[in-house]
């Protein structure tokens, strides 16, 4: 049961807070997303509200988690190299991390364009100050990403 709970718990980081991050910020753009969402969030919801929203959060999580791959593993973290070991529930963890890491840059990238095709928005918020923002953000999450990747490759392969 132990193994279960962690497992996931990381299966939850990786993938739903990602994937209800980015469907929050798109839900200003789309009204069936806003639709869901106050489903979910009203007093008298019901839990298919909830597992519908739960659902396409985690599947927008899956396909933010196929760019992670291309991004992260694939270009910016080529010469870390690749994990020996797989199946490893701390070790699974540590990737989990890396994932999540990961997942929110597609998060940032998404909330960024639906920030610059609102025009509202930009009476709110002054706009030097969210592309400041987003690309702090951003950057951490990547410097966060690689390094938790590097760390798990290097504890995989000991």
């Amino acid at each position: 049961m132990e193994n279960f709970t962690k497992t996931t718990f990381g299966l939850l980081i990786a993938y739903l807070l990602p994937g209800l991050a980015t469907l929050f910020a798109l839900s200003y753009d789309i009204q069936p997303l806003q639709d869901l969402f106050s489903a979910a969030i009203h007093a008298n919801s019901t839990a298919a509200a909830w597992l519908g929203l739960i659902l396409v959060a985690l599947f927008v999580g899956l396909i933010q988690n196929t760019f992670t791959w291309a991004i992260i593993q694939e270009c910016l973290c080529r010469q870390i190299g690749k994990a020996s070991q797989i199946g490893d529930t701390a070790l699974d963890e540590n990737f989990r991390y890396s994932q999540f890491y990961g997942n929110m840059i597609v998060t940032m990238a998404v909330a960024m364009i639906v920030y610059c095709s609102n025009p509202l928005w930009h009476t709110i918020v002054e706009p030097w100050r969210v592309w400041i923002t987003f690309t702090c953000l951003t950057v951490l999450f990547m410097l966060i990403s690689c390094e938790a990747y590097r760390r798990y490759v290097v504890r995989s392969n000991k």
